[in-house]
């Protein structure tokens, strides 16, 4: 038997409700999460008058102690309930979880706790790190496999509307300004955070600094993160390393001077991966946003 996460979810962003550093959390030990809604759309279970658990899909495979998932907030959603209720009321043989029935709160996060108090990142969970909090991941009733069935949101703000988006890259890419839109759920999404990027932003500053016009050097792009020379944080680097898909080029820093064919402050980028060009251009906007961002071949 599993569990049926059914309601409303939020990832609501307003820090007041979600510390800006737990947004993403580790899902830690002995459960799974499979989300059976693309998330920033409705539930993918077809007509109103179909069953809804026996046509929800799967657009991802569970999550397990190896992944993360966003800190979603579960809001009761009674409006719903008949509708997906009225050709299969026990979904499967599953257990129904329902913000604020029984003993449940509304809303129901999937974690409540703080970094002190709960994992973060896979390699903490690997390492013993258990969710210590009074969410879904911190309950020890909820644990085994957990099923998503909920229509899903980002929101900004408490002054924000919901924003609703077409697929899962939409959605990564409104929740933290620019993520990889081809990354599934649960496989890092959303690093670096704003703090993380602001750290590299520092590093990278110093290097176009300190380089003479006309100088190159080695970048790699993970993710959004964008990495240009030496110097950088450890740990850092070391979450960049194991990112799929993160790829490596060039850039070419061309300081403003008179006495030169191209006068104007300019980045040149060099072997830039097809559809990458606008994370990189807002990467190097947190470095030098005076520069003009040139790509070539």
């Amino acid at each position: 038997m599993g569990y049926v996460l059914l309601g409303h979810g939020i990832l609501d962003l307003d820090p007041t409700v979600t510390p800006p550093d737990m947004e993403i959390v580790a899902v830690g030990p002995n459960r799974t999460i499979q989300f059976s809604s693309d998330t920033g759309q409705s539930l993918w279970y077809g007509a109103a008058e179909l069953d809804g658990w026996g046509q929800a899909q799967a657009p991802w495979p569970p999550l397990d102690s190896s992944n993360v998932t966003y800190n979603f907030a579960l809001h009761s959603a009674p409006e719903e309930w008949p509708e997906v209720l009225v050709n299969d009321p026990h979904f499967g043989g599953h257990q129904l979880i329902r913000p604020g029935i029984g003993d449940l709160p509304d809303p129901l996060l999937m974690c409540t706790g703080t970094r002190a108090t709960c994992p973060t990142d896979p390699r903490q969970v690997a390492e013993g790190a258990v969710h210590h909090c009074e969410g879904v991941l911190g309950r020890e009733d909820l644990q085994g496999d957990l099923f998503w069935l909920a229509c899903t949101a980002i929101e900004t703000d408490a002054e924000e509307t919901a924003s609703y988006h077409p697929e899962l890259g939409a959605v990564v890419d409104a929740v933290l300004d620019g993520r990889l839109t081809d990354v599934p759920l649960g496989g890092e999404p959303d690093w670096p955070r704003a703090s993380d990027q602001e750290a590299i932003a520092r590093v990278n500053r110093a290097n176009v600094e300190r380089a003479y016009s006309g100088q190159s050097m080695p970048f790699r792009l993970a993710g959004s993160a964008l990495f240009l020379g030496l110097g950088h944080d450890t740990e850092h680097t070391e979450y960049a390393r194991i990112q799929e898909g993160s790829v490596r080029g060039g850039l070419t820093v061309h300081h403003e001077h008179a006495d030169v064919p191209y006068p104007v402050a300019r980045f040149e980028v060099h072997r830039c991966p097809a559809g990458k060009e606008e994370l990189i251009r807002r990467a190097l906007a947190r470095v030098r946003p005076d520069y003009e961002v040139v790509f070539t071949s």
